[in-house]
């Protein structure tokens, strides 16, 4: 069963050096993270290659989305195939090029981070990596702005 990305980054450790396209504006309106961002590709890094994929949306009349408000909170909205929906809500804030989230999770506060790939007026490209069995690997999340 598919899971959002929320519960996906509660796994997730940082790593690497993150680069952002020259089109980023963090200074503006048009690179801010405040709004609405639908899920539209996935994928991951295998052998240095990007590989990205459409993202799967469940519900056939609904997006899964992120949404992140002006006073540090988001929500995280996934629809499952029958159009009902799981919201998982976090604090959030910026702090260079990483995304800094933090929930509550079995009675305490978990903190996660992402890396800002892309930020900018149309899209917001991440990426996580999580260790399984021992190896790595480095996950990436493009959404687009509603």
């Amino acid at each position: 069963m598919k899971q959002s990305i929320f519960y996906a980054l509660a796994f997730m450790l940082t790593i690497g050096t993150i680069s952002c396209s020259s089109d980023d504006d963090k200074g503006s309106d048009s690179g801010s993270i405040v709004g609405k961002w639908t899920y539209s590709q996935e994928g991951y890094i295998l052998n240095g290659t990007e590989i990205l994929e459409a993202y799967d949306h469940e519900c056939s009349t609904k997006k899964d989305f992120l949404e992140f408000f002006n006073n540090g909170t988001a929500t995280d909205n996934y629809y499952y195939s029958d159009c009902t929906s799981d919201i998982e809500n976090f604090n959030y804030q910026i702090n260079g090029n990483k995304v800094i989230m933090s929930y509550m999770g079995n009675g305490e506060t978990v903190t996660e981070e992402l890396n800002i790939l892309t930020l900018n007026s149309s899209m917001f490209k991440v990426s996580f990596t999580d260790v399984f069995d021992g190896v790595e690997y480095t996950y990436i999340s493009v959404l687009t702005r509603q």
